[in-house]
């Protein structure tokens, strides 16, 4: 619909805005009367733009040769996290469950993920989502390593070890 501006779901009628600064009103009334809508919304207006390697890895204690780095935290966007996983050749993660979902994207390498029962075989440019409370666990090649990118939403998330059998 063209001249129509949408804020989380709201499409104002152009013919009903006199002008931008009614609406710019309007806007500011929600921003004064929601505090966590003008966190939102301040937030959504700040752009970001940086390479990987001006990021540090950490190391990811639970892991066997793993690295993480937060590209994109929850101080910089107000919907989803943007990590970096670097698992060196035969590197992993331990089986585990999330309360949040993973939305992944394989950059290089390869692995073995389990994901509740299945065994998959990831590699460069496959995609992978890890619905909420599903066990999972990573295995890097031995030759070649693994690296993808996980965005998560940006909601508190409780990591659970999940025992062997």
């Amino acid at each position: 619909m063209e001249g129509s501006v949408g804020i989380v779901g709201f499409v104002p009628d152009p013919a009903r805005l006199r002008s931008r600064a009614i609406f710019s009103a309007r806007f500011e009334s929600l921003i004064e009367s929601d505090g966590e809508f003008a966190r939102t919304r301040r937030m959504e207006n700040k752009v970001i733009v940086k390479h990987t390697e001006s990021v540090a890895l950490e190391t990811v204690g639970a892991g066997e040769g793993t690295r993480r780095s937060v590209l994109i935290g929850s101080d910089d966007a107000p919907n989803f996290a943007l990590r970096r996983f670097v698992m060196e050749p035969g590197g992993g993660m331990p089986n585990h469950t999330n309360t949040v979902e993973h939305e992944q994207y394989i950059i290089s390498g390869g692995a073995s993920v389990g994901i509740g029962d299945e065994v998959y075989q990831v590699k460069q440019g496959d995609v992978v989502f890890i619905p909420a409370g599903v066990p999972h666990w990573y295995k890097a090649n031995e030759t070649t390593g693994f690296e993808f990118l996980c965005i998560v939403p940006n909601k508190a998330d409780t990591i659970t070890l999940v025992e062997e059998e």
